[in-house]
């Protein structure tokens, strides 16, 4: 069989047309533009991760900073309650004292009164019986030991002013 004339311009034709082959070139632009959004994506849904374990830390912190804070307040209420309720007890000792000595005049005796309500009386109220030197002659607390109070603001304050008046001292 002999070849048709056609088919040498086929062959020709043929070799000068480029096949169906893959652009390589095109084809890894593409591939690394994808490559560079899931890379992008991830690196987005990871920040948006910690972003929202950083919120729920500091919101957790929050909480338990306020639940604290109102249990201090608690506790300072409690406090204030309590020494309102000595410094009240003490006032009713002193009122005690008052009248039975507004009724017995030169009669009373403190240190008979003292160790007599010694028992009733609230244990943060202590009645003591001091000298003019600041020794202790009797209080509604046994102690063995003898007690000089003089070196005391409190125990100076109403010796040198010889007033009776509430004092309040740092010791």
């Amino acid at each position: 069989m002999t070849p048709s004339p056609w088919s040498a311009v086929w062959r020709r034709l043929r070799g000068a047309l480029p096949l169906a082959r893959p652009d390589w070139t095109a084809s890894a632009a593409g591939s690394q533009g994808v490559r560079a959004g899931l890379i992008l994506f991830a690196a987005t849904i990871v920040l948006l991760m910690w972003l929202s374990l950083y919120f729920r830390i500091e919101d957790e912190r929050a909480s338990i900073t306020n639940a604290k804070l109102a249990e201090l307040d608690n506790l300072a209420a409690l406090l204030d309650e309590h020494i309102q309720r000595i410094v009240l007890d003490a006032d009713i000792v002193l009122q005690q004292l008052d009248v039975d000595f507004r009724r017995q005049g030169a009669r009373f005796d403190l240190a008979r009164y003292a160790s007599e309500r010694g028992l009733t009386l609230h244990q943060y109220n202590i009645i003591s019986i001091l000298d003019e030197r600041g020794d202790l002659r009797h209080s509604t607390v046994t102690s063995s030991a003898t007690m000089n109070f003089a070196r005391f603001d409190n125990f100076r304050h109403h010796r040198d002013q010889n007033r009776s008046e509430e004092h309040t001292s740092a010791s």
